[in-house]
């Protein structure tokens, strides 16, 4: 994969301007609890009226790639306001069915920010590129924070805002008007900035009671594994970069990226999960297995070889695997090379195109 810079990250922040960093860091308070605790536990810290506060201040973005991994949301003084910027000890709660997160801000803004201004509040610590120095957020925020799939924030309980599915194709975020926009925003310690994205990474995780595999790029799944709210599952320690549209900012691409099929057999045809980026292989699942259920016709975008399995340029081969004792497969690039032989002197056996049963390029 060819990407802007040299670069390979979750998401590419490019510099428009920037003011001086603030050089102290942020710790994070972070609970995960069921709903009903969330919604009665209305605890804070400090001296200071939480409705005051949330009255103070209002949810104007929020922004999420397709993983999670990099999420940002802003948080504006309200204009006019002259109630001291305190944040100190307030919280953010976001429910998503059952489910509702807790982050208690850890501390009050840096000194000097006005009615009108934003605070981000973002995953990524550190918004620096090739020609600026550290710029980090206003606070960090832990990792897939907002439910992708929609749910509702709100800030010490008031002024909750119920959001859709968010964008997650890296270069889109969600505004509170329900329009959507292009994620720019301007930090209180860094200035304003521009994420470039379209890049994600697919986490695989095995399950060792079921021997099972499973890869996905997606927050709801992956979400839904960490929180410990699927049991059983852990990483395996592989994963693989994948585009989150067919359009990408962040990447250049010899062909147009294309989308992959997700499909899942029920038992007893495997309980697994199936992945092709190539049209007529989805078609042909649709066709001879209409139990296989469509999960969806894009978990990520690709590049795809040639006929003979040959990646164009610099892409790299990701290669798919099957076991025809088990009928499930593996989606391995050459960090797996070694897992794969292993697999293949199993018995497992190479799919794709060509010899080496390439599967896309990455």
């Amino acid at each position: 994969m060819t990407v802007v810079a040299g670069r390979m990250l979750t998401a590419l922040i490019v510099l428009v301007a920037a003011v001086a960093a603030h050089d102290s860091a942020r710790a994070n308070h972070f609970i995960l609890c069921d709903d009903a605790k969330c919604l009665n536990d209305a605890t804070t810290t400090g001296d200071f009226d939480p409705s005051t506060v949330a009255q103070s201040y209002v949810i104007v973005a929020l922004y999420s790639d397709q993983s999670g991994d990099t999420q940002y949301m802003r948080l504006r003084r309200n204009p006019g306001t002259d109630v001291p910027p305190r944040l100190a000890g307030s919280f953010f709660t976001v429910r998503h069915g059952g489910v509702a997160k807790r982050f208690v801000i850890p501390s009050d803004p840096a000194p000097g920010l006005a009615p009108g201004e934003e605070l981000v509040f973002a995953t990524t610590d550190d918004f620096s590129d090739d020609l600026a120095g550290s710029k980090p957020p206003d606070y960090i925020l832990p990792p897939r924070f907002l439910p992708t799939d929609g749910g509702s924030i709100d800030l010490n309980g008031l002024n909750a805002w119920d959001f859709g599915p968010l964008p997650i194709d890296g270069s889109t975020a969600l505004l509170r008007s329900g329009e959507t926009a292009r994620p720019c925003f301007s930090s209180h310690l860094s200035g304003t900035w521009c994420v470039a994205g379209g890049f994600s990474n697919a986490v695989e995780y095995v399950n060792d009671g079921l021997n099972r595999y499973f890869i996905t790029a997606s927050e709801p799944d992956i979400d839904a594994i960490e929180s410990g709210r699927l049991a059983g599952w852990r990483r395996t320690g592989l994963g693989l970069p994948v585009l989150t549209t067919s359009e990408p900012e962040c990447c250049k691409t010899p062909t147009p990226p294309v989308p992959v099929c997700r499909y899942y057999f029920p038992p007893p045809m495997g309980a697994a999960h199936f992945f092709s980026a190539f049209e007529d292989e989805c078609a042909a699942v649709r066709q001879r297995f209409p139990e296989a259920l469509l999960e969806t016709r894009a978990a990520f975008f690709v590049v795809l070889p040639s006929d003979d399995g040959v990646c164009p340029g610099s892409w790299k081969p990701v290669f798919r695997i099957w076991d025809g004792l088990t009928a499930q497969h593996r989606y391995l690039d050459s960090q797996g090379r070694s897992a794969l032989e292993a697999l293949v002197r199993q018995g497992w056996v190479l799919e794709g195109r060509g010899a080496d049963g390439v599967a896309w390029c990455e």
